[in-house]
């Protein structure tokens, strides 16, 4: 089957084309929990908020690494200690990868090397 490209929507960034759906789920202290709101900055870039559009907990970046080392990588920046767990969906390829980060730490920013590139 043909892939199908990524649709973005008010939970879903959509990186790389379109090849790559991106979403995260947080829960707090108290056992609450959510989708966080994504905020498309650039065709590789974006952002998520939990509770309020001015109040921004994670940004992600998408790059291709087709010239260095025949890989898709992921930046990623969590701006919260709540727990989050971050998931990527290759649209091409139906290959999915979840980021899990604990409650009460901190993840000032990681990479992580991700799909292989066409």
């Amino acid at each position: 089957a043909a892939p199908e490209p990524c649709v973005p929507s008010a939970t879903k960034l959509c990186l790389a084309g379109g090849r790559f759906h991106v979403s995260v789920v947080w829960r707090d202290f108290f056992g609450n929990s959510g989708l966080g709101q994504a905020v498309t900055e650039t065709a590789d870039s974006g952002l998520f908020w939990f509770f309020a559009p001015s109040n921004l907990e994670l940004a992600v970046k998408m790059l291709d690494g087709a010239g260095t080392n025949g890989h898709f990588w992921l930046f990623h920046a969590g701006m919260t200690d709540l727990e989050t767990t971050l998931t990527v969906l290759d649209t091409f390829t139906g290959q999915s990868r979840t980021l899990h980060k604990p409650p009460g730490t901190h993840a000032a920013g990681s990479t992580v090397e991700l799909f292989p590139s066409p």
